[in-house]
């Protein structure tokens, strides 16, 4: 957890470890591959919160959450848009 930049992304790690039951290599692999900015501090473009209930709209929030990860891709920069 020392890899963490700040409190916030120590504590959404902290919560996904308990959440996902997750294991120390799954972990550092999440940590390597920046899912804290994948996930938790994109600003997501969606109506859900305004259209379903609040447990409804967590779960799919939750669901729709952005698992990409093109590290086995070569030469990536020039086909991911930043």
């Amino acid at each position: 957890m020392d890899k963490t930049k700040s409190l916030a992304e120590y504590l959404w790690y902290a919560d996904e470890i308990i959440r996902d039951n997750l294991s120390l290599s799954k972990l550092e692999y999440r940590i390597e591959t920046k899912t804290y900015q994948r996930q938790a501090t994109l600003d997501k473009a969606t109506n859900y919160h305004e259209r379903l209930p609040t447990p409804q709209n967590e779960l799919v929030l939750d669901t729709l959450k952005s698992p990409f990860v093109f590290d086995f891709i070569e030469n990536r920069e020039d086909i991911i848009p930043q």
